[in-house]
């Protein structure tokens, strides 16, 4: 499945990130064994670790942050958008933006998620609000 990984490209998981520091900070495998066996470039590795000494996360970089229109007022009324209609969809949401806001964001599933949101949360929550009335 690692050969499939490369041969697409693809990013490896959080988890994978992980299991790779691990390797190389606890178990003390050299650099070279654990690129060689995760599929990937020391250099990775080393910016691996260098985030997670800064941020203690070795996550993908969200684009959410680069979005310069996506700031915390934006983020609190998505959040609290979503607390009030948790079974919107994102176009209703961006519609529902545009109006309060009177500009345009290009929502994703991504920044959703990234509030805390999946579509599991969100049922589970407009289910305690049925039974609460």
């Amino acid at each position: 499945m690692e050969s499939l990984r490369v041969a697409v490209r693809q990013q490896p998981s959080e988890d994978s990130r992980l299991r790779a520091l691990y390797a190389l900070v606890v178990l003390g495998i050299t650099q070279r064994e654990v690129a060689l066996h995760f599929h990937v470039g020391e250099r990775s590795l080393r910016r691996w670790k260098k985030q997670f000494e800064e941020t203690g996360t070795v996550g993908q970089r969200s684009n959410c942050e680069s979005n310069s229109k996506f700031n915390r007022d934006h983020e609190h009324w998505i959040r609290s958008f979503i607390d009030k209609h948790p079974l919107s969809y994102l176009d209703e949401i961006r519609r529902a933006f545009i109006e309060h806001w009177s500009e345009d964001i290009s929502l994703s599933t991504r920044i959703i998620n990234k509030l805390g949101y999946t579509r599991k949360v969100c049922c589970i929550s407009a289910m305690r609000a049925v039974v609460e009335r």
